[in-house]
């Protein structure tokens, strides 16, 4: 035993966690060798590794965990620090329950070819959640830049055009990569995006060049899958980078050039790849948004006030109101209606279908409504106060973070704004957590380290 305490102390645990969590961030790239490879079950490689990296994360977490509880015995209960650790507890609690009342639960526990979103799913993205907690600052930048080199492998995979390409990389799209549609391919690059300018903020003169070139090649692809919602994030996300500069760092040089680079990417790249731009987009949007509080006004309170129903039930005005952000509109009324009807114990893990949503998916496009909707009202309070715990956290004290730190959070930001109009699922879902880990682990991981 005292044999196996000493070869335990010699492992540095840090480039351990790191490792597997380097494994989630790389995880596109193992399905295009796979693919490449014609290995049978290539579809379902994120979907492994996620579950490998995250059950190994899981054990990882119960083990600090208890160790924890012994040590300080009742200590940790005034610990401020765990609030947000416990409250994911209780909604992991809660949506193992959640699992019992669904009308199938084979699904609840297991997911589907869809989304693969079940219970057990979820469980590995706590445990990945988890193991990006306990790596160190140095580490989180090593994560920032794989992610990124991940996304320009898919980038200039989907660049090269030659003529045996479909040979050797079999059901590639080059607006898709090796994602279902554009849309996931846009909720991808997000994060890296993001990632990619920050870093070009931060590092030496030497680096900013590479980190320029990561920017563009991903914002230019990020536009060419033309989902909006993706691209307001990342917009969102650099326009507060670069305050951040300016207010916390004085770098008013920095921040000017930066949303120079940020304007004129959009501008060209916007009439060089798309037919229907984002501005366009973005102009739609809004009428449709102001439409809704004018003249739609009724018709809305008319599809809400009656009972659920589908794209081909509805004619005329209904019908356009219906299609507002891309059919989502009707996605998200119906959902409410679905969320009344059940708002304790939800519907359970991929319970909801699309003959439920009426508007041809199984998904709200929502990150919300749909924890909401799977795991009912009161779990989706434990997870989205958790997490909205840490991001408040971190927006206070965000002059005292470091960068990468400051990177991270806004990759969280980003993220979640995307999910506003998008879909969870596997090969997605696990960067936010990976992001939200390592600006949980600011917090968590002092604690854990006392308890060695």
């Amino acid at each position: 035993m005292d044999k196996i305490k000493k070869m335990l102390r010699r492992i540095n645990m840090n480039i351990v966690y790191t490792v597997l969590v380097s494994l989630v961030v790389v995880a596109p790239i193992f399905t295009v060798i796979f693919r490449a490879l014609d290995i049978e079950g290539d579809t379902e490689i994120s979907l492994i590794i996620t579950k490998v990296v995250g059950y190994i994360g899981l054990l990882v977490a119960i083990i600090k965990i208890i160790s924890m509880l012994i040590s300080n015995k009742f200590k940790w209960l005034k610990n401020k620090r765990l609030i947000p650790l416990a409250l994911f507890f209780c909604f992991l609690v809660w949506a193992l329950i959640v699992c019992f009342f669904a009308r199938d639960m084979y699904k609840a526990f297991n997911g589907y070819t869809y989304r693969n979103e079940g219970f057990y799913t979820y469980l590995a993205y706590g445990g990945i959640c988890f193991l990006a907690c306990m790596i160190t600052p140095k580490s989180k930048k090593i994560i920032c830049n794989i992610m990124i080199f991940t996304a320009i492998v898919l980038v200039v995979l989907g660049a090269i055009d030659f003529e045996k390409k479909e040979d050797i990389f079999p059901h590639w799209d080059t607006l898709s990569s090796v994602f279902t549609n554009p849309n996931h391919y846009g909720y991808f690059l997000v994060i890296p995006t993001i990632c990619s300018f920050g870093l070009l903020m931060t590092e030496k003169w030497y680096y900013k060049i590479a980190y320029a070139v990561a920017f563009v090649a991903l914002l230019s692809t990020l536009i060419n899958t033309g989902t909006v919602g993706s691209y307001s994030a990342v917009f969102i996300c650099v326009i507060g980078i670069i305050i951040y500069h300016i207010v916390s760092k004085k770098k008013f040089m920095y921040g000017f050039i930066g949303l120079c680079v940020l304007v004129i990417c959009t501008l060209f790249l916007q009439s060089a790849f798309l037919k229907e731009t984002i501005v366009i987009d973005a102009k739609k949007s809004i009428e449709e948004f102001w439409a809704l509080f004018n003249e739609d006004a009724d018709i809305v309170k008319n599809l809400y006030n009656s009972e659920i129903k589908h794209f081909k039930e509805l004619k005329g005005p209904e019908r356009r109101v219906a299609e507002y952000g891309s059919g989502r509109f009707l996605l998200w009324i119906n959902s409410i209606k679905l969320i009344k009807q059940s708002p304790i114990v939800g519907y359970g893990m991929e319970n909801v279908t699309e003959k439920m949503l009426g508007g041809g998916s199984g998904s709200p496009h929502n990150l919300i409504f749909s924890v909401t909707l799977f795991t009912g009202i009161p779990g989706a309070l434990f997870y989205f106060l958790g997490v909205g715990l840490v991001l408040i956290k971190a927006r206070t004290r965000l002059k005292k973070l470091e960068p990468v730190e400051v990177i991270t959070y806004f990759s969280c930001v980003g993220y979640l704004i995307s999910s506003m109009f998008g879909i969870s699922k596997y090969y997605t879902s696990p960067y936010f957590f990976v992001f939200f880990g390592m600006l949980y682990g600011i917090w968590l991981l002092p604690v854990m380290k006392k308890n060695k």
